[in-house]
């Protein structure tokens, strides 16, 4: 699940880069994530300043393998960054393609994995309006890739007119 602003979770991602001050235990390799205890929080190291097309790819395989309630600090991800590169926006997207659950007719005796919360923390007045416009675009974005996965003898015109109805 992503929220905008919500309830503080445990722990805290931030990004930090070549010249900032953190602990000597943060591994300054480039990706590369380091969860310091004491500070409560999940830094990520990042070599160059940052790129849309760059911090989407992390944030998709960071979710991959990540199983904690965690706050996003999107302001620390855009301190050095390439101007325009519309982090948040990144961010956000990243979050909804990488959590999306695809249609799968496999019967693998998966156990259910239980529903993670990425708090993105933003101090932007225009924040929540954007975030309202990303979750609607990836909504269908996802709606799609459903339905391309889904097979023909699963999804005939009549189904497709209702789960459309519904989406709209």
């Amino acid at each position: 699940m992503i929220v905008l602003n919500d309830k503080k979770q445990v722990l805290t991602l931030k990004a930090i880069f070549k010249n900032d001050q953190v602990n000597n235990l943060v591994i300054k390799e480039n990706e590369r994530t380091t969860l310091i205890s004491e500070d409560k929080t999940i830094y990520v190291y990042f070599e160059k300043p940052l790129t849309f097309k760059s911090v989407y790819k992390f944030i998709t395989n960071f979710t991959k393998t990540n199983k904690y309630n965690i706050n996003i600090d999107v302001d620390s991800f855009k301190k050095n960054a390439e101007p325009n590169s519309h982090l948040f926006k990144a961010l956000a997207e990243g979050l909804y393609y990488s959590l999306n659950k695809n249609y799968s007719l496999k019967t693998t005796n998966k156990k259910e994995e239980k529903d993670v919360i990425y708090n993105l923390v933003h101090d932007c007045p225009n924040a929540n309006n954007k975030f309202i416009e990303i979750t609607t675009k990836m909504e269908y974005v996802n709606f799609a890739r459903i339905l391309q996965d889904t097979p023909p003898n699963l999804m005939y015109p009549e189904i497709f007119a209702k789960k459309s109805r519904r989406r709209s």
